[in-house]
């Protein structure tokens, strides 16, 4: 006679064990009306709020175009050169009236 072998790994299982592989799960039952709306509300508030973000960052890039940031600082370059000189003119008529 030969012996038998199982082809399983790890202890055997027990008859309640063995069962207890092919039963059934209980039904998942849908949840309530009212907590399902709830979830959708939290759904869409978080919804709104990246889209909110999203077009707020779309918004301030738009804003600011290179272009006009350059353009923008070449007249406070321009302005500060005027104000310098007319410092300096000032400074010299200062001097020679007092002189």
């Amino acid at each position: 006679m030969q012996k038998k072998t199982v082809n399983m790994s790890g202890p055997i299982q027990t008859r309640e064990q063995y069962f207890q592989e092919f039963k059934l799960d209980p039904e998942i039952r849908m949840q309530s009306r009212l907590l399902r709306l709830k979830h959708f509300g939290y759904f869409m508030a978080y919804a709104g709020w990246f889209t909110g973000v999203v077009l707020f960052i779309m918004y301030r890039l738009r804003s600011d175009d290179l272009d006009t940031l350059e353009k923008e600082a070449e007249e406070r370059i321009q302005i500060q050169k005027k104000v310098r000189e007319l410092q300096q003119k000032n400074k010299q008529s200062n001097n020679n009236l007092y002189q």
